[in-house]
């Protein structure tokens, strides 16, 4: 059977968009080091009928391109032998010698998907070795940095589900003795606890349960690209990795600029705000109800209340937040106290007397300014609350209850939009993956190709399209 020249049809490589992408992402990576690590792995042992440079890069165009498999890619390789050759794949015909498609009609060789396996693991023992995939990464970010000012200035955590191809449950023992392992025994049952209030102020919980690993992301809320991320069991708490992907992210040049951290409820707890708070990083993080008391004023306050001073009878009361709040002593109208702001040379957040600030007339403001010991001539009840870096979580640098923080955690959807991409766009939600190392190849791989399009996108000025693995980039 004759050979068509394909090298006819070059010119109209470039024409199409998701082609040209490819390439265009290509030019961003440099394969040189890992190709190198992988010769160092594999030495002179195993099969070399494929240029390593090509399988390679036929692994990220998997991402790129969205397959969910190798047989997917595979299949797209044998309807499109431009992409053969943009891989760096020789049209040559069909040798016995050679492992690849046993279509007869096929008239080039197509790798079999025996070679794709055997490849994956030789790529999978040299990033155990060597990082170098992880480093690839790296680079694309510390690029992407470069480019855009504003990348890491605001960022955030969250986490995703990622499901193992494996259903859970234990199989019959080798030896006979019960229960055995589970056809991926580096995953593990997850629950997921979503928390969040009902119509009537309270509580409500809802899980989520998952056979296989957790991804957690720490991303900039602003480009919505991830900065850093790891793999971890499903069972795993997400509270220890955020700290070390933290650590590891002040570490960084890209903490210089970093000016606001975003998480939810899940992520409750002072040791992150006061790492943060000391890296004068403004920590905004959902908080959840813990405290045990019954809400005495449920119809205009959903949630329960102390007084500011336990010690002092007055009409001042805090949430558990760090939110102050007046009671009226005449009418007994519970109103939020108006802020003002951070005084950071006293450490301290100044609220003012809502009747004052907002001018209407308030019939208990008397019995207020006696009981909070004001002169009875000033205009308005100013409370100062101390902000407490070992406490945050009640005395917080920014009051939940302020437009500013509403404002700087409605961010935190972007998180969800990375996910989202990384489950949708890179098929992380549907694919045939059992165990940690594949599952964290694909994971890295699919981060990469994320900045390395980002990139590409800056050098074409083309930032609005930093996000998209689908729109036409030509010029």
């Amino acid at each position: 059977m004759a050979l068509v020249n394909y090298d006819l049809f070059w010119h109209r490589y470039l024409d199409h968009s998701e082609l040209q992408r490819l390439e265009g992402i290509f030019s961003q990576l440099d394969f040189s080091d890992t190709i190198r690590a992988i010769q160092a792995q594999r030495k002179f042992s195993g099969r070399l009928d494929w240029p390593v440079e090509a399988m390679l890069r036929s692994l990220f165009a998997m991402s790129v391109l969205q397959h969910r498999s190798t047989e997917s890619f595979r299949r797209e390789l044998m309807r499109n032998p431009t992409l053969m050759i943009a891989l760096g794949f020789d049209l040559k015909a069909k040798t016995d010698d050679v492992q690849c498609d046993s279509n007869p009609f096929l008239p080039y060789q197509v790798p079999s998907a025996a070679a794709f396996s055997r490849f994956r693991r030789a790529l999978m023992d040299a990033e155990e070795q060597s990082g170098v995939l992880r480093e690839q990464f790296e680079r694309q970010r510390e690029r992407f940095a470069e480019q855009c000012p504003d990348y890491g200035r605001d960022i955030g955590f969250d986490g995703k589900s990622v499901e193992s191809h494996s259903t859970g449950r234990k199989l019959p023992s080798q030896t006979g003795s019960g229960e055995g392992k589970t056809s991926d025994p580096d995953a593990a049952w997850g629950c997921h606890q979503q928390y969040g209030t009902d119509a009537d102020g309270k509580e409500k919980v809802t899980k989520k349960s998952w056979f296989g690993y957790s991804l957690n992301v720490l991303g900039d809320v602003n480009c919505e690209l991830p900065i850093d991320f790891n793999l971890v069991p499903a069972c795993d708490n997400e509270n220890p990795h955020c700290e070390a992907l933290l650590e590891s992210f002040l570490d960084t040049r890209l903490s210089s600029r970093c000016e606001t951290f975003v998480a939810d409820r899940g992520l409750d707890n002072d040791k992150i705000r006061k790492r943060l708070h000391e890296r004068d990083i403004l920590a905004l993080i959902d908080t959840r109800n813990l405290w045990d008391e019954v809400n005495l004023d449920p119809d205009q306050l959903k949630v329960p209340t102390r007084p500011l001073d336990a010690n002092v009878f007055d009409t001042m009361l805090r949430t558990e937040c760090g939110d102050l709040y007046c009671r009226c002593p005449e009418s007994g109208s519970i109103r939020p106290m108006h802020y003002q702001g951070y005084e950071k040379k006293r450490g301290t957040l100044k609220w003012v007397c809502p009747a004052a600030a907002f001018e209407f007339d308030c019939e208990g403001r008397a019995e207020c300014y006696r009981l909070g010991q004001v002169a009875a001539g000033a205009k308005s009840r100013v409370v100062r609350t101390k902000v407490d870096a070992d406490n945050l979580r009640q005395h917080p640098a920014l009051p939940p209850s302020t437009l500013k923080w509403k404002r700087l955690y409605r961010k935190r959807s972007a998180l969800e939009r990375i996910n989202s991409r990384v489950a949708d766009g890179f098929m992380l939600h549907s694919h045939y993956l059992r165990g940690k190392r594949s599952m964290g190849l694909k994971i890295t791989v699919s981060m990469t190709v994320m900045l390395a399009a980002a990139n590409f996108a800056m050098q074409l000025n083309k930032p609005e399209q930093i996000r998209s693995l689908v729109l036409s980039l030509a010029a």
